[in-house]
């Protein structure tokens, strides 16, 4: 729901923001989906998913080094730690304060093999394997060989997709010409001398992933966990999996830490899980889990919440300061601000100072005063208690084979609207969706009825995606196949009047504008989409660059901010400017949030910053024209309100007059003293008729008149 008004101006003098006030970061969302955690001796490092590294000294985070970024981390030992950045390799040899980057022959694969302080890489095309034994000064090539022996004949190698080493032991799963079977895992006793098939799966088994240490051997296959020691067979041992093997889990990433192998299992049944040489135990850990180390002693992991400690048989957060990482801001008021990660809530109270986790599986936020409306697998939900507690919203009328889809929820008064996600038809091309649509309850959720006349989807049910807006009159549905408008009972697509080809992607509604930015640059309607106007003046967008244009009002004003080039713009009237309070330019802005005076920002692995402006200092631009001006009304053509642009020397007595096409006095827009300088005033011409109008402006004896035209 947008409650804030847009081109409605009454009589103003123009302002402008100065900065008085710093961007700040509030704390307690900072990082989040982890992917990999190494132990530095000390303390930890941790990167997010974006590459970005953070270091725990042993009680607090801060930011790492910001002169890389990493996909993975690993402990080389000693103080060593090796970082890998899409076919890059860093080094560090001071536990992580400082990072070189190392030449290697060819861009390397996403994860190397670091063992007893040797690098193993393997090359992005899967051709190659290189060992260095002085961490990455210098390097050698193993002997893969392209051909090996199978049953008296020769067959080749094309591809390596990943491998283990232990001692001389070196373990590849290869793609090769045997068949019926492509990939199969070879095993050589003495680093790629010489080669024979270790593994070979049986149709429709697949490798997934090899681990070597000492005289053991671990395969994940799709079809079961196998040991192996030294100079035997490969043997099942799936004893204390979640699930019989036979369920195709998907296990990644094996490591031998303490003389244990342990593992991360994904999908249903998703977990770390260790080796005791005869089954596997269960670590219970509390999220899912995406690395691991040793520290301490005790093992660490880094999850898709946090990082987390193994302390006994209990789990322990290290980073209730690093919990969330696309952090979106979603503020209430000044004082209550709560943000999204993912599906999870968490809210302040403090201004930033720290986060409280009040909800966990919940969709996107409506607010009605004090009452926060939104969805979880159930429903609707709604809070009276700034989302403490939360308490399904009746849905009498809602079929409940798909009250759980909520797409979306406006709130206007004591009537809400909600869209619900159809269920496409997989046995049918082109998709079709059932059931599903947009649903109104007038009596605060009581009862609910359809609400889809109108909408043009084949099976008459919005896609995936869909958004409702509602605010005042103004009701507006947005799904993947266009904008519509709500008039009565009926939808109207006015997406169909923007000229076509048009597609884009960055959209918003304030009150009864509607930005959207195209493929044919950005697109304002001020009448429910009734016509278009590209107002592209004073950007520096391209075309291409405005489908990432992100709209929002601060301090009563409309801004859009430009995450390509980092750049933002104050609207006035049709013509954007850029203005002095702009981000950190190293931040990933996701989203824009006012509460009040202070302005949110949602980031990428940063977490929430806000910039408070005191409204004391925002000053009258001081900006006196040079010249008596009357401008061009906008917009023009118009129905049924335009806004006129004046600009005043000296003060004086000023009058602005409407007259038809005959010169007969219709309105009297101003007949008072006004100030010098830059005006605009609203023209409200619902009582008028179609057709050409004059309007004049007279101040200091200086007189102006220019032509407008209303359409009805």
């Amino acid at each position: 729901m947008r409650k804030t008004s847009f081109l409605g101006f009454l009589i103003v003098t123009l302002f402008t923001t100065t900065l008085f006030s710093q961007w700040s970061q509030t704390n307690g969302i900072k990082a989040g989906y982890f992917t990999s955690v190494v132990s530095t001796g000390s303390g930890l490092i941790a990167n997010s998913g974006n590459g970005t590294l953070f270091e725990y000294d042993g009680t607090n985070w801060s930011a790492g080094p910001s002169t890389i970024s990493a996909t993975s981390l690993h402990n080389a030992g000693n103080g060593a730690l090796v970082a890998i950045n899409y076919g890059k390799i860093f080094v560090s040899i001071d536990n992580g304060t400082s990072w070189n980057e190392r030449s290697i022959p060819e861009a390397v694969n996403a994860d190397p093999v670091v063992k007893n302080g040797k690098i193993f890489v393997l090359t992005a095309s899967g051709d190659s394997l290189y060992q260095s034994s002085d961490l990455g000064t210098t390097w050698n090539g193993l002997q893969m060989g392209k051909t090996f022996q199978h049953n008296g004949e020769t067959k080749n190698i094309f591809m390596v997709t990943h491998f283990d080493v232990a001692g001389d032991r070196l373990f590849v799963n290869a793609f090769t010409d045997m068949a019926p079977v492509s990939f199969i895992l070879l095993e050589s006793p003495d680093l790629g001398q010489t080669w024979f098939v270790s593994y070979l799966p049986q149709s429709p088994e697949q490798i997934q992933l090899v681990g070597a240490a000492n005289d053991l051997a671990i395969l994940c296959t799709t079809e079961g966990v196998y040991k192996k020691t030294a100079g035997n067979t490969w043997s099942l041992a799936n004893s204390g999996l979640p699930v019989p093997a036979t369920t195709n889990l998907n296990y990644f990433k094996l490591k031998y830490l303490n003389n244990k192998f342990y593992t991360i299992v994904t999908g249903d049944a998703s977990g770390l899980f260790r080796f005791d040489g005869e089954s596997w135990v269960n670590m219970n850990a509390t999220s899912y889990v995406t690395d691991f180390d040793l520290h301490d002693g005790s093992l660490v992991a880094s999850t898709s919440k946090n990082i987390i400690k193994l302390t006994g048989n209990s789990w322990t957060s290290l980073s209730n300061d690093l919990i969330a990482s696309t952090a979106s801001p979603i503020p209430l008021n000044k004082d209550v601000v709560f943000s999204k990660y993912g599906y999870s809530l968490y809210r302040t109270t403090n201004g930033g100072s720290s986060w409280d986790s009040v909800a966990s599986a919940i969709g996107n936020l409506t607010f009605r005063n004090n009452e926060i409306f939104s969805w979880n697998q159930s429903g609707m939900i709604l809070s009276t208690d700034l989302g403490s507690t939360w308490n399904p919203v009746p849905n009498s009328g809602i079929p409940t084979d798909y009250q759980s889809k909520v797409g979306g929820i406006a709130v206007n008064g004591n009537t809400i609207y909600a869209t619900f996600h159809g269920t496409r038809r997989r046995d049918h091309l082109p998709a079709v969706w059932e059931q599903g649509g947009v649903y109104r309850s007038t009596n605060n959720g009581t009862s609910w009825e359809p609400l889809n006349s109108g909408i043009t989807h084949e099976g008459g049910v919005p896609a995936p995606g869909s958004e409702i807006y509602a605010s005042g009159s103004t009701v507006i549905f947005r799904s993947i196949e266009g904008v519509y408008t709500l008039t009565n009972s009926s939808w109207t697509k006015v997406s169909n009047s923007i000229p076509a080809p048009v597609y884009f992607t960055s959209f918003d509604v304030v009150n009864d504008s509607i930005f959207i930015g195209s493929s044919r640059g950005l697109l304002l309607s001020t009448n429910n989409g009734s016509s278009w106007l590209t107002i592209n003046h004073g950007l520096q967008s391209t075309n291409f660059q405005f489908y990432y244009l992100k709209f929002f009002r601060f301090m009563g004003k409309q801004y859009a901010f430009d995450d390509q080039i980092d750049v933002m713009y104050k609207l006035t009237d049709t013509t954007w400017s850029p203005v002095s309070f702009n981000p950190p330019s190293e931040l990933q802005i996701i989203s824009f949030a006012q509460a009040d005076n202070q302005l949110y920002i949602g980031t990428i692995d940063r977490g929430i910053w806000k910039y408070t402006d005191d409204p004391t200092n925002v000053e009258d631009e001081n900006n006196v024209p040079t010249v008596f001006n009357l401008e061009q009304n906008f917009p023009n053509p118009f129905n049924p309100s335009t806004t006129i642009r004046f600009s005043l020397l000296k003060d004086g007595f000023t009058t602005l007059r409407i007259y038809n096409i005959l010169g007969e006095l219709k309105a009297e827009l101003l007949n008072n003293d006004m100030t010098a300088g830059n005006h605009s005033i609203n023209f409200d011409a619902s009582s008028f008729g179609s057709g050409i109008y004059l309007y004049t402006l007279t101040s200091n004896g200086n007189s102006v008149t220019k032509k407008m035209t209303l359409l009805k």
